[in-house]
């Protein structure tokens, strides 16, 4: 049984906790948890959900070697956004084509698979965090994401620019998505000018990176 299973995953039922598979080849709609706080999940041709307990992973769900092409393609986006390695196209490529749950499926396998080594031991491969994979999944697939600490990056380098005038900045988001570099009134609270308005957090940095770079 296994409690690190994901939505697309083709699963056993158990109908005795830790006994024989009684029905095979469901697929996970949906994941939740039960009145008692425990994970249960919605499986085709069943009604309702169940206990994730009463779960196991089907073999066919995902081979190590498969696994292993879509980590290889992981890692290297994941390094790349986090400037450790050089993107390659044919991986970045394949990326694309791979689900987010097929995603962490082959993180969560080759987290635990073990490779031997020349000197006799085993080697493990590096793996990721489920949150950290899941953001590398978005920014590949949604150029206006953005986290709330790169907006706060963004308005410290704007107050650096100012250090000498005590101009302090903001960014404002209104609910159709604009992205609005603001400069504050002496309250720090209230809008004072605005710089720039634009649908794009991507715009918003590269915009403020020009600048930074103009003052060096």
């Amino acid at each position: 049984m296994s409690n690190s299973l994901y939505v697309g995953d083709k699963v056993n039922y158990h109908s005795i906790v830790g006994g024989q598979p009684t029905s095979f080849g469901h697929t996970i709609k949906s994941l939740s948890t039960d009145a008692g706080g425990e994970p249960a999940a919605y499986i085709t041709d069943k009604a309702g959900y169940v206990s994730v307990s009463a779960l196991s992973l089907s073999t066919a769900t995902m081979t190590i070697e498969w696994a292993k092409e879509i980590h290889a393609a992981a890692m290297n986006v994941m390094f790349a956004i986090n400037g450790i390695e050089e993107l390659k196209p044919e991986l970045f490529d394949k990326f694309k084509t791979y689900s987010l749950s097929e995603l962490l499926r082959a993180n969560a396998i080759m987290s635990n698979t073990e490779e031997p080594s020349q000197d006799g031991g085993f080697t493990a491969f590096m793996t990721t965090s489920d949150e950290a994979l899941a953001e590398g999944y978005i920014r590949v697939n949604d150029a206006s994401f953005v986290r709330s600490e790169e907006l706060t990056h963004l308005c410290d380098v704007m107050d650096d620019l100012k250090e000498d005038s005590g101009i302090f900045h903001a960014i404002l988001i209104d609910g159709h998505s604009n992205f609005s570099l603001a400069t504050l009134c002496d309250d720090g609270v209230t809008v004072d000018k605005t710089i720039l308005v634009n649908t794009s957090a991507a715009y918003l940095k590269s915009f403020v990176r020009q600048l930074a770079e103009a003052e060096k």
